[in-house]
């Protein structure tokens, strides 16, 4: 029996790897395998338990790429806390105190590693994932000695187990070093944005004061329209209207905006060196309390803002005859500059994937000295970061290139605050009917 789950792709966001959790947890004693171990109880603050885990870990990162790639992308996990028929969960442990506990048996040439905690029933699950290896990467070995595990000695994975490597085993470590070396050829990707507005991400922060000025000034507007319909002013449905925008403003405004082509980002990667790149997978891990990160279908399920009450006028024939709609397009234009017309087709091919605030992008292949440009996605800001600028953390991965890159997206924030959708209003007249 194999775990029950899907293993084409690399499992990493929270949902997947509490589902990962799960498929142990369903799972038989013998099914861990050269991708996936699990321990129901590691001590990681004691040296036994640091040193077990870094042994699973250069053993994960000791492994052949061709045939870790099959399986998860090449990407290896190691649960504590959760094994088959046992949810025993684990201790939460600061990362301050965590990975220099790690480290100190890894050493400074270490394999690229991370870890989260899932919660799963109320218990706290520690996946800790170690990268696919690639042609090139070093031979990992132990650092630091404890009770019979020497220094320098070199572990791999094999089916259900972490051993010392064997002779045959080294030699094919050293192939794997010495397979991914090209001389003078190197990579070089770098990761930069295109936003719109051009002066930076939007901020929807109304406070209480400009919420009630914008209500008022639209309330002032409806009804210097009406007044302007010869008809007498029904304030009331104009009062319910407004109630009805204070409810949904901040929904409201985000899809008006994204309809006019603002708050969108797109994540530019560059090939600055001397080989093309296949196959990179962008990883971008945005703030979930300092802004909300929407796809294409988020967006359409927005609430927008409920249909203004029309002013009616009397006809010759005595008929009151309502005008037409409302126009904000030319409005919002004119408040936040965007550029060139927006073209909501453009939005959302495939190369975007999310969950929550974690956003996902593959790029197919980066030829040196060229840029790709990722498909648009939709980032709006409750609050203003004290820098000016939204620091996003990310790591890419390809198969070509060693280990895992890690940088931080550094997006500029336009100075704009508050309700960013106008409080004047546009109400079209129709056209007069024959013989009115």
């Amino acid at each position: 029996m194999t775990i029950s789950i899907s293993t084409d792709r690399a499992l990493r966001r929270p949902g997947e790897l509490q589902q990962l959790i799960n498929a142990v947890l369903h799972a038989n004693a013998e099914d861990e395998s050269t991708w996936i171990e699990w321990k129901s109880e590691v001590d990681i603050t004691s040296p036994d338990g640091a040193c077990k885990v870094a042994r699973a870990i250069i053993g994960f990162a000791n492994r052949l790429p061709e045939s870790s790639r099959r399986i998860c992308d090449g990407l290896a996990y190691l649960i504590i806390g959760a094994a088959p028929g046992n949810l025993a969960g684990t201790t939460r442990i600061d990362g301050a105190i965590l990975e220099p506990k790690i480290l100190r048996y890894l050493g400074d040439e270490h394999p690229v590693w991370s870890y989260h905690y899932i919660e799963v029933e109320d218990k706290n699950i520690l996946v800790i994932l170690v990268e696919s290896p690639q042609t090139g990467d070093p031979i990992y070995s132990l650092a630091t000695e404890f009770s019979n595990y020497r220094s320098g000695t070199v572990y791999v994975r094999n089916k259900a187990d972490t051993t010392q490597a064997t002779y045959s085993q080294l030699r094919q470590l050293q192939r794997r070093l010495v397979s991914g070396r090209r001389d003078g050829a190197t990579t070089d990707l770098r990761v930069s944005c295109r936003a719109s507005p051009e002066d930076g991400l939007l901020v929807i922060d109304p406070t209480p004061e400009t919420v009630d000025d914008w209500i008022a000034a639209r309330r002032h507007r409806l009804i210097e329209l009406h007044q302007q319909s010869s008809a007498l002013v029904e304030t009331g449905p104009i009062d319910q209207y407004l109630e009805q925008c204070r409810k949904h403003l901040n929904e409201a405004t985000k899809f008006h905006l994204s309809q006019n082509g603002l708050g969108f980002i797109s994540v530019c990667l560059t090939n600055e060196g001397d080989l093309p790149v296949d196959d990179i997978e962008l990883t971008l891990r945005f703030d979930e309390e300092l802004c909300d990160v929407l796809s294409s279908s988020e967006v359409k399920t927005l609430k927008s803002f409920p249909p203004a009450p029309r002013p009616r006028r009397v006809s010759f024939d005595g008929n009151r005859r309502p005008w037409g709609g409302v126009d904000l397009t030319s409005q919002i234009r004119q408040q936040v500059s965007i550029g060139p017309a927006f073209d909501p087709s453009d939005l959302y091919p495939s190369d975007v994937a999310m969950e929550q605030n974690v956003v996902d992008i593959n790029y197919r292949t980066v030829r040196q000295g060229k840029t790709v440009e990722s498909d648009k996605f939709f980032v709006f800001l409750n609050q203003a970061p004290p820098s000016g600028f939204l620091t996003v953390p990310w790591t890419m991965t390809a198969p070509k290139v060693p280990g895992q890159l890690e940088g931080e997206l550094q997006i500029p924030v336009g100075e704009r605050r508050g309700v960013l959708v106008p409080a004047t209003i546009t109400l079209r007249a129709p056209k007069s009917a024959p013989g009115s």
